[in-house]
C-alpha cells in the first residue's frame, strides 16, 4: 500500500489534499508534518470492491457506481483508485485542523474520513441513485450516530447531518482461544426507519461452547469492537457523529496576547470533541455545554517560532481565560497534542 502526506484541510483540490491559506508557513509546515496519512487503493469499478483503512474504516463499493464528472460512464479495464484519509482521534482533528461542529451545535465524533475515487488525474463521482457502504469501528459503543457530511463555507469545515435509509450496527465473529472460549458471536443492530429507531440486541450467544470461563468471557466482552454501518451518497468529507446531549449552554471568552492566525480549540476531556473558536469582533466559544471540563489550546507561530499555550478548564465556571502562549519547539509540542 502507498502513502503520501496530504496538505492543509479546508480548501480541497484534485487529490487527496488541502491548501489552508490562513495558517502561516511556520504552523502550516508543523501541521503538515503530523497530517493523517491518504492510503490509495486500486479497484476494479466494474465489480463489489472492500478496502479497509489503517485505522480500521471498512469501506465496500459496489459494481458500476463511478462516472466521470461529466456524467460519462466508464469505460471497460478503467482502473479507479481510491484515496482515503481516516481521522478518528482529537489530536488528528487538531493536526487536520478538523473538528466536531455542526451548524454551531458540539458533536460527539465516532469516526471522520475524507475518501475520493480518481481515474488517472479525474475526479470521479457517485452515480445519481448509487451509494457505498461505510463501516466505523464503535471505539465509544453507542448506538446514537448518524451520517455528517462535510461543507465547506467561505473556506470552513461545517457538518451537516444526513439520515441514511439504514445503520446496522456489527460484531463480527470473535476467537479468543488464549481465553478458553473456542468463539462468541455477538449481534447488535440498528435500524433506522425515518425517525423510528428500534434496537435489537440479542447479546452473546454460547450455543454449542462448553465449560464456559466466565473471567475469560468478560476479557472478551471488554475486546471486541462493533461497527457502525451507513450507507452513503456522496464521497469527501463524511463523519459518524452525534449530537453532544446538552441541557445548559454557556460561553468562554479568550484574552491576551494571541496572534491573530493563532489555531484555538477547546478539547472536552470526557468526549470525543474538539471545538473551534469563533472570530466576531473578539475571540469567543458560543453554545457550549456547561459543567464540562475541558482543555483550551492555542498554537500558532510568530518570528518563525512555533508557540503554545494550554489551559484547564471547567466549561460554565471559567467564561473568560487569559492565554499566555509561550515558545515551544515542534517535538514537544506534538507531545503536547497527542497526549490530549
Amino acid at each position: 500500500m502507498k502513502y503520501i502526506f496530504y496538505l492543509s484541510i479546508l480548501l480541497l483540490v484534485t487529490s487527496c489534499s488541502f491548501d489552508n491559506e490562513n495558517i502561516n508557513d511556520r504552523l502550516d509546515e508543523f501541521l503538515k508534518s503530523n497530517h493523517s496519512k491518504s492510503q490509495f487503493f486500486k479497484i476494479n469499478p466494474s465489480d463489489t470492491s472492500k478496502i479497509v483503512g489503517v485505522k480500521g474504516s471498512i469501506i465496500t463499493f459496489y459494481p458500476n457506481s463511478f462516472v466521470k464528472r461529466n456524467g460519462d460512464n466508464l469505460v471497460e479495464n478503467d482502473s479507479v483508485q481510491i484515496c482515503l484519509v481516516e481521522v478518528y482521534e482529537k489530536s488528528e482533528m487538531i493536526y487536520n485542523n478538523v473538528h466536531t461542529i455542526s451548524n454551531g451545535r458540539p458533536l460527539v465524533s465516532s469516526g471522520m474520513i475524507h475518501i475520493q475515487a480518481l481515474l488517472k488525474s479525474d475526479t470521479l463521482k457517485l452515480k445519481d441513485g448509487c451509494k457505498f457502504k461505510i463501516e466505523f469501528e464503535n471505539k465509544n459503543r453507542v448506538s446514537n450516530s448518524n451520517l455528517f457530511y462535510g461543507e465547506i463555507d467561505s473556506g470552513n469545515l461545517n457538518w451537516i447531518e444526513y439520515i441514511p435509509d439504514t445503520i446496522t450496527i456489527r460484531t463480527e465473529e470473535i476467537f479468543r482461544l488464549d481465553y478458553g472460549v473456542d468463539s462468541v458471536r455477538i449481534n447488535l443492530v440498528k435500524i433506522v426507519e425515518g425517525d423510528t429507531i428500534e434496537i435489537d440486541n440479542s447479546g452473546f450467544n454460547y450455543d454449542g461452547l462448553e465449560n464456559i470461563d466466565t473471567v475469560a468471557l468478560s476479557k472478551i466482552e471488554e475486546a471486541y469492537l462493533p461497527y457502525f454501518a451507513l450507507d452513503s451518497k456522496k464521497l469527501n468529507w463524511i463523519n459518524c457523529d452525534y449530537f453532544l446531549n446538552i441541557s445548559d449552554t454557556t460561553y468562554l471568552n479568550v484574552a491576551g496576547d494571541i496572534n491573530p492566525d493563532a489555531q484555538i480549540y477547546l478539547i472536552l476531556d470526557s468526549t470525543n470533541s474538539v471545538l473551534p473558536l469563533v472570530y466576531y469582533k473578539s475571540k469567543y466559544f458560543k453554545g457550549l455545554p456547561s459543567g464540562y471540563k475541558a482543555k483550551l489550546l492555542s498554537v500558532s507561530s510568530q518570528g518563525g517560532q512555533l508557540k503554545y499555550d494550554l489551559k484547564n478548564i471547567e466549561t460554565g465556571k471559567d467564561l473568560e481565560v487569559k492565554l499566555n502562549p509561550v515558545e515551544v519547539d515542534k517535538e514537544k509540542l506534538k507531545e503536547i497534542i497527542d497526549s490530549l
